[in-house]
């Protein structure tokens, strides 16, 4: 039995939470109540409790002040933030003092309460549970690849079989899991399955198929039952808090709705596909419930995806104009502390990579163009307003725009790479060679080489596939032609190559560069 005390001034409020079944019907029970930080401090040191559950703002003692008197004494009691009008500021203090949840007070459901408190409470429990166990030899060949097939590749005849072979037991629910900060690793995918498997099968019949990316998606396959809500939601965080302590990865669950007949489980896959991206607002590591963003219609995940895919075209496009209107647009949210709080983290961690991506991509080189530590990581992360970090990332993006138009407008001095540049430049439509190169500006092709690679930093050849590339990536995003019309246009000749050379050159097909870039 887990002891919760909770904390919170308006007495409507406390009474609401105080009176919901999921004190009756689970594993939690409230050890005392308080009404102000002070009042929490002499009951927390009387009851010690597992996880406090505490407003921010209140009288005589706020939040924050109180936990961090109860972080002197305990880094271990879990610790929820009743969410409701704090500022960004309040909510990054309660991230530093070791908050693992919260809760939005206007929208409390009993099974987001409970869903929380499990969260919370099975951070501590799965340490101790899992010091000094071993993880046994696990293949992710096992994985089921027919449910991949079935959602990836829209196979009916996979679909009849699951009916055949599942649709006795009645009830259906999915889980959509994503391995957050994926790194691409094969171990990181293997370790996942292992705890997967580990956790799934002693409480369900369950299908586990890998579909790329990170992501796993779970079929659990059950009986009807009263309980089984609650007994997805413990499973669902009993697999966090395990592949965390056991394989130290995070994971984010999305645990959908129950359905009664296996046929409706594409719907049901696109709706948990869809409830995972909430946890740029919610936060990763944790589970997300349909419940969990049915009153957050405010936010769209989908629109910011498309923000951030603008910035990323406007900078293709040399649109600064654009870029610094969608940059703004970013940081104008009028939202509750805690969801603000990840929201920023993954906006600020999104333009970082924009922003080294550009600098690597116009051969900024820090050391030459920079004094001191530019990007000053640590600076960011001490600002405590959004419209500080707004400014932060204005300021840097001026001066990379400033430093990428005068490398690219200034002109070697040798007159013969000023020619060989104008060539490239007006021709790479063209079918251009080193060769050919050389004859127009009457020197040997290695001299040609070793002259411009002097003056620009690269050869002659690999500056007409990046300059080719680049015009590319501009037709990619704003016009509608087909790949091999782009490749010509870029001055490819060969379809193959042009597919080759760009992805050796951006990491991306031209076919995936155009779906993550263009703004429709």
């Amino acid at each position: 039995m887990s002891r919760v005390l909770i904390v919170e001034d308006e007495k409507a409020a406390i009474e609401r939470i105080v009176n919901m079944k999921v004190w009756r019907k689970s594993g939690f029970r409230i050890c005392g109540t308080a009404s102000n930080g002070k009042e929490a401090l002499a009951k927390y040191k009387k009851t010690h409790p597992d996880i406090i559950i505490t407003d921010i703002e209140m009288p005589i003692m706020s939040g924050l002040d109180f936990l961090a008197e109860v972080r002197k004494r305990d880094k271990r009691t879990a610790v929820i933030i009743l969410s409701c009008y704090e500022s960004f500021a309040y909510a990054k203090k309660a991230i530093q003092l070791g908050v693992k949840d919260y809760l939005i007070k206007d929208f409390l459901e009993e099974d987001i309460l409970y869903s929380t408190l499990l969260n919370a409470d099975n951070t501590n429990k799965a340490e101790d549970a899992v010091k000094g166990e071993t993880i046994e030899h696990f293949s992710s060949s096992e994985l089921n690849l027919k449910l991949f097939k079935l959602l990836e590749e829209d196979d009916a005849d996979i679909l009849n079989s699951f009916e055949q072979k599942y649709g006795s037991f009645g009830m259906f629910s999915l889980l959509y899991i994503h391995i957050d900060h994926f790194d691409g690793q094969a171990s990181s995918i293997k370790k996942t399955a292992e705890c997967l498997v580990r956790e799934l099968e002693s409480n369900f019949v369950s299908l586990i198929s890998y579909m790329g990316n990170g992501y796993y998606l779970v079929l659990l396959c059950m009986g009807k039952d009263k309980n089984l809500s609650s007994k997805i939601l413990e499973t669902a965080a009993a697999i966090i808090h395990q592949t965390e302590y056991s394989c130290s990865l995070s994971l984010t669950i999305a645990a959908g709705k129950l359905f009664t007949d296996v046929k409706n489980l594409k719907a049901e896959f696109k709706n948990v596909r869809n409830l995972i991206k909430y946890r740029t607002f919610l936060g990763q590591r944790r589970v997300i419930l349909p419940e969990s963003v049915e009153n957050l219609s405010f936010l769209d995940p989908v629109i910011l995806e498309k923000k951030i895919s603008a910035i990323r075209e406007s900078i293709i496009k040399e649109d600064t104009d654009n870029f610094f209107y969608y940059l703004k647009q970013l940081y104008e949210r009028d939202m509750a502390g805690m969801i603000q709080y990840n929201y920023i983290e993954y906006v600020n961690s999104n333009l970082i990579s924009i922003l080294l991506n550009f600098i690597n991509e116009k051969k900024i080189k820090e050391s030459d163009s920079f004094a001191g530590d530019f990007l000053d990581l640590y600076s960011l992360r001490k600002l405590e307003t959004i419209k500080d970090m707004h400014a932060w990332f204005r300021t840097k993006f001026i001066e990379v725009f400033k430093l990428a138009r005068e490398t690219e407008e200034k002109l070697p001095d040798n007159i013969i790479v000023r020619e060989i540049l104008s060539i490239i430049r007006n021709e790479y439509k063209k079918d251009l060679s080193v060769e050919h190169i050389a004859g127009r500006v009457k020197i040997h092709r290695v001299y040609l080489n070793r002259l411009f690679k002097k003056e620009t930093g690269r050869t002659c050849y690999k500056y007409i596939q990046e300059f080719r590339i680049k015009k590319a990536k501009q037709l990619l995003i704003t016009e509608n032609y087909k790949i091999a019309e782009i490749a010509e246009e870029s001055g490819f000749r060969n379809y193959d190559q042009f597919c080759v050379v760009f992805k050796k050159t951006t990491g991306q097909t031209p076919t995936g560069f155009r779906k993550e870039n263009k703004n429709i």
